[in-house]
């Protein structure tokens, strides 16, 4: 904090002048010593919005990944919540589909189940009149597809005041989902 730290030391030095020299003179120059040195603090002066985005996908079920990406969610909540409240937090998870989550419905969430397996999968799903529950049961969720979640990220932010804007994504392999126009690609 420069202007608190020149102040400090203009004040020390009007308190003890040298020998003979007049009352707040040193040639003229403040002398800044290390104990004039004020920090400032920029612990909530700027507010933030981060969205996490958590895979969700098939791949995240092995080596633990989604259970520490789990505990990496919840311990940044957790962080925000007491250190920097004015900061907003928003988690989403994707897999083939993109959806916002609580912070509450966190511990409860799981990858989702390989439903296919074998050789490369090839399905193209028109999406052009929109997907009844119905049909998107039908499409297999395991997939990952990080262009809804990156998506749907951007819409929450773009709703935010705070210029600080950050995307932290958690993945655990390539995007194997994607829309091109009015079509889901599930490779």
């Amino acid at each position: 904090d420069l202007p608190s730290s020149l102040l400090n030391s203009a004040i020390r030095q009007a308190s003890a002048p040298p020998a003979g020299a007049p009352v707040g003179s040193k040639g003229g120059r403040i002398q800044v010593d290390s104990r004039d040195f004020m920090v400032h603090q920029t612990k909530g002066a700027a507010s933030s919005a981060v969205v996490m985005l958590i895979d969700q996908s098939g791949s995240m079920s092995r080596y633990g990944r989604f259970y520490n990406a789990k505990k990496l969610a919840l311990a940044l909540d957790a962080l925000i919540r007491t250190d920097y409240p004015e900061d907003k937090l928003y988690f989403v998870c994707f897999s083939t589909f993109a959806r916002q989550v609580a912070v509450g419905a966190i511990p409860e969430l799981a990858p989702k189940p390989i439903s296919m397996m074998g050789g490369a999968v090839n399905m193209r799903v028109d999406c052009s009149k929109g997907l009844s529950p119905r049909d998107k049961a039908s499409i297999p969720e395991h997939f990952t597809n990080l262009q809804k979640g990156l998506e749907l990220a951007r819409v929450l932010l773009a709703n935010m005041e705070t210029k600080n804007k950050s995307i932290l994504l958690i993945t655990g392999g390539a995007p194997t989902a994607f829309y091109e126009g009015a079509h889901l690609y599930l490779t």
